[in-house]
């Protein structure tokens, strides 16, 4: 890999770093999730590590799933209707976003999971952060069933792990995600879970955001952003 491709990675990291480095920190007080416009909150889900999710319909049928740790903006995610996701946005003062070039592939697809139990992840990436702009990366990967189960909130899901593997080369490395993937049985809902990541085959490091319990509306923990688990 070129000196430019190592260093964006790296770049990707720090940002990566800076958010999670919020687990050390006390937390924030508790405060309601921003919903983005023009899409409506179906979920909250807590997980451990002091996080939630607030998941929300949008216009179109997409979704957004935007997340809090110790009860400060984490990052956004943008799923097609079919739950590939298509953009990941951070906050706070490392921004960075990866925005999936349209028409180049999808990350996941919810509807070969649930009829064939795998997905075969494509796509172009772009990245841009505060000196970055319009980087482009490729992603392969896959997602497949696992086999487990979970009754969360009196809900069943089902397990799927997702292997996400960003490059600026393909075959060069670069940086690797995978991911718990949660599909609800009885509606049209997935939640990401507990993940990891590595770079460059190095070393990996492991996030325990497992999920615990999910609001709905009128639930008690909806639109929260401090988590019912982890915020001792």
């Amino acid at each position: 890999m070129t000196y430019s491709g190592r260093h964006a990675v790296l770049t990707v990291c720090a940002a990566l770093s800076a958010l999670l480095s919020f687990g050390a920190s006390a937390a924030a007080a508790q405060g309601l999730a921003e919903v983005p416009e023009g899409c409506q909150p179906v979920a909250t889900v807590h997980k451990n590590g002091c996080t939630t999710t607030t998941i929300s319909q949008c216009s179109n049928a997409t979704w957004q799933a935007v997340s809090y740790r110790r009860g400060k903006p984490l990052g956004t995610l943008s799923y097609d209707r079919d739950w590939g996701f298509f953009k990941w946005q951070t906050h706070e003062s490392n921004k960075l976003t990866l925005e999936l070039v349209p028409g180049t592939g999808a990350a996941m697809s919810r509807a070969a999971l649930l009829e064939t139990g795998r997905h075969d992840a494509s796509g172009e990436f772009r990245l841009t952060t505060n000196i970055i702009e319009g980087q482009p990366y490729i992603l392969t990967g896959n997602t497949e069933k696992t086999g487990a189960t979970e009754v969360i909130s009196g809900e069943t899901y089902t397990f799927y792990k997702a292997r996400r593997l960003f490059e600026r080369e393909v075959g060069k490395g670069g940086l690797s995600f995978e991911v718990d993937v949660l599909i609800a049985e009885d509606r049209d809902l997935m939640i990401e879970g507990r993940w990891s990541r590595s770079v460059m085959g190095g070393n990996e490091e492991v996030f325990e955001f497992a999920p615990r319990a999910i609001a709905r509306p009128g639930d008690s923990g909806f639109l929260a952003t401090l988590s019912e688990y982890g915020c001792e």
